[in-house]
C-alpha cells in the first residue's frame, strides 16, 4: 500500500481478521462481491473483502468501534482519502465506502439510502458457510448473480458465467 497522504493504492485484504473485527464486536453484515463468488465455489482472486452492514443504529455504532479496531481510513472511487466521522454511525449507513484497513482493502455496500427491508430480504435468503476459518452469511447465489448482472462490469459477467457454470458443473464432493 501506498499512501502519500491523500492518495491510496490499496493492498490486496486479508479478510481473516477483518472477519474477525467484525465478530468480535457482533456487527450483522451479510458477504458480498468475491468473496462470496469463491464462497459459492467458483475459485478466483479478489483484492477485498465486501459486505452490506445491517443498516440499523446500534449495529452501525458496532461497526464504527470495529472500523477504529480496523485502524479504517475511507477513500472514494478515485482514491482520495475522505473524511470517515466513526463518531456519527448513521453517517456510514448511506453511500458506499471503500476503506483500507490495517489487514487490506474491505468495502461497505450500503447503496444510496438506508434499506432495511432489502437488507432483510437478502439476509433471509442468505446461506451460513465457512469463509476464511468464520461462519458468516454470504448472499445467496441467485442474489449475487443479480447483484453481478445490474453491476455489468466484465469481471461482473465473468462471474456470473463461471457461477451458472459451477451450478452445471458441480465440483467433485460438492
Amino acid at each position: 500500500m501506498v499512501d502519500d497522504g491523500e492518495h491510496l493504492d490499496r493492498g490486496p485484504a486479508d479478510p481473516g481478521p477483518i472477519l474477525t473485527a467484525l465478530n468480535a464486536r457482533d456487527v450483522d453484515f451479510l458477504v458480498i462481491g468475491g468473496v462470496a463468488v469463491i464462497a459459492h465455489g467458483y475459485g478466483r482472486y479478489t483484492q477485498d473483502l465486501d459486505v452490506i452492514p445491517l443498516p440499523d443504529a446500534g449495529n452501525m455504532a458496532r461497526l464504527c468501534e470495529a472500523l477504529a479496531d480496523l485502524d479504517a481510513v475511507a477513500f472514494d472511487a478515485d482514491k482520495r482519502r475522505v473524511s470517515l466521522d466513526l463518531s456519527r454511525p448513521e453517517s456510514l449507513a448511506i453511500g458506499n465506502y471503500f476503506l483500507d484497513t490495517k489487514y487490506g482493502a474491505f468495502d461497505l455496500l450500503n447503496g444510496q439510502r438506508p434499506d432495511l427491508k432489502r437488507y432483510r430480504r437478502l439476509d433471509e435468503a442468505a446461506v451460513e458457510l465457512e469463509v476464511f476459518d468464520h461462519r458468516v452469511r454470504v448472499i445467496s447465489k441467485d442474489d449475487l448473480i443479480a447483484m453481478k448482472r445490474e453491476a455489468g462490469r466484465p469481471k461482473d459477467l465473468r462471474d456470473i458465467a463461471a457461477l451458472t457454470e459451477v451450478e452445471r458443473n458441480p465440483p467433485p464432493g460438492g
